[in-house]
């Protein structure tokens, strides 16, 4: 095969890559548009948010793209899109008591779990600061509950990284929830 021919393939080959690239790249921040959108609507009792089947479309356009590019599986914005999908997720698994859901994300790639799962912690904050605003104590008392069982989870590991730092700011979260807990104790 002559050199320019090659060249030529090659050129060819990079361009493919580099454009698949760039439309995973968008996809990852589909994914978080759509993810954030879900866990405020969640935040703000929508039963079953519209943006979590949309972004689960957008999940399986960007899987399709790593099957035939298996080199762009980490790709930045495409690893915090997943990160955010399944924090949607956890939420979405934690307001609905749905099981399933939460065994799915647990089989999901281990860093992006655990990002999640310290995220999730701080999604809880809010919802408690909604429920104690409406005096749900029983409801502030089951999210103190999975908040901690999470810190617990987390600390157990030798996180490092942006890891170790998420971890830690779950620890903070679950200082805030307890905070919530004591000022609900004496108002009620």
């Amino acid at each position: 095969m002559k050199r320019t021919l090659v060249f030529a393939d090659l050129a060819k080959r990079y361009t493919a890559s580099k454009d698949a690239m760039y439309l995973l790249q968008r996809f990852g921040s589909e994914l978080i548009r759509l993810s954030k959108t879900a866990i405020f609507a969640m935040q703000r009792g929508a039963d079953s948010p519209n943006e979590i089947c949309s972004a689960e479309k957008i999940l399986k356009k960007g899987q399709k793209i790593i099957t035939r590019n298996p080199h762009l599986k980490d790709v930045g914005p495409w690893q915090a899109g997943l990160e955010e999908y399944a924090e949607a997720l956890l939420f979405f698994a934690f307001i609905h008591e749905d099981q399933t859901t939460f065994h799915l994300v647990m089989k999901m790639d281990p860093g992006i779990t655990i990002g999640a799962l310290s995220d999730f912690v701080g999604e809880l904050v809010r919802l408690a600061v909604r429920e104690a605003t409406y005096r749900h104590t029983e409801r502030v008392t089951k999210i103190i509950e999975t908040a901690n069982e999470i810190v617990v989870f987390l600390t157990s590991l030798d996180l490092t990284g942006s890891q170790r730092s998420k971890g830690d700011q779950s620890r903070q979260h679950l200082r805030r929830l307890e905070d919530i807990r004591y000022d609900l104790s004496r108002h009620v």
